[in-house]
């Protein structure tokens, strides 16, 4: 008893990640890079620079270093739904391969 193959809906793309821009798709289209971290670098060293000069240790000091953690997080959190969101725009697509390079030694 043969399985047939399931019928191929949609349009087959290639992907390939890059370092100057973010992917590249077959068709032609293209993502840039996001700099989550440049646009928020201006806040981020602004309140470094404040819990530095909080004597370490104080309650000062730990609500200053929360501030910084959440800067952090907020960056992370916006990679994370920028791949999310790309990756789904991606999928409706229903087929792609990814190209793989693997640096020579």
């Amino acid at each position: 008893m043969s399985v047939p193959d399931p019928p191929i809906y949609g349009r087959a793309i290639g992907i390939d990640l890059g370092l100057e821009r973010f992917l590249t798709v077959s068709d032609g289209s293209f993502q840039e890079r996001p700099k989550f971290f440049k646009s928020m670098q201006g806040k981020l060293k602004l309140l470094q620079s404040r819990a530095a000069r909080k004597q370490k240790g104080s309650q000062n000091w730990e609500k200053a270093q929360t501030k910084v953690a959440r800067i952090h997080h907020r960056i992370a959190n916006c990679r994370k739904d920028f791949h999310l969101k790309t990756a789904h725009k991606l999928c409706g697509r229903k087929l792609f391969w990814q190209k793989t390079s693997r640096p020579k030694d």
